[in-house]
């Protein structure tokens, strides 16, 4: 079971669907937002592909003032809302059931932390317009974090370069790589 692992839901155990969502380890998560602790505090933040909602949920646990979760399968979907509740931040999430392409298309929000961990696999075209319709809705020095398989290379760092962004950290766990990406003025 997949649990919240600090802040003030910290051991909030989340409920996953299996065979629907493929969740962030308690390693990762604890990792990841060690790293992101400066900047997590009343961020605005877009977890994208959210499964359960275990990333955006951490965030608010930690600091984080709201996140949207989208998330094209309906049952993931009533999970978030339902671990929201569980973890007592129901009041600082909102819950979109579509196509993450569909909802970058017609967003007119911005974000300051953007969580992007697609399904494995995911193919390279859908991550691409992924990545770049993310990139337009990031604050100026807002975060980009990827999840993906660590065999791969991710070639929308190419994209993020041309748009201002930059490598700030990388790392390997187990099948997966997080990397996270800053925008710059």
């Amino acid at each position: 079971m997949s649990r919240i692992t600090a802040g003030t839901a910290k051991n909030t155990k989340l409920l996953v669907a299996d065979g629907i969502t493929r969740p962030i380890t308690d390693r990762i998560k604890i990792s990841l937002f060690d790293t992101l602790n400066p900047v997590l505090g009343n961020s605005i933040c877009l977890d994208l592909f959210a499964g359960s909602g275990a990333i955006g949920l951490e965030a608010l646990s930690r600091g984080a003032k709201h996140t949207t979760f989208v998330e094209n399968d309906p049952d993931a979907a009533k999970l978030i809302t339902e671990n929201g509740r569980r973890a007592k931040l129901e009041n600082q999430i909102d819950v979109v059931e579509m196509l993450v392409q569909d909802y970058l298309k017609n967003c007119r929000n911005r974000f300051d932390l953007i969580f992007i961990d697609p399904p494995f696999p995911i193919p390279q075209e859908e991550k691409l317009d992924v990545t770049k319709s993310a990139l337009l809705v990031t604050n100026v020095d807002g975060y980009i974090i990827f999840r993906y398989p660590n065999k791969e290379t991710y070639p929308e760092t190419i994209v993020i370069k041309e748009l201002r962004f930059e490598n700030v950290w990388q790392k390997k766990y187990g099948l997966s790589k997080i990397s996270i990406f800053k925008r710059s003025n």
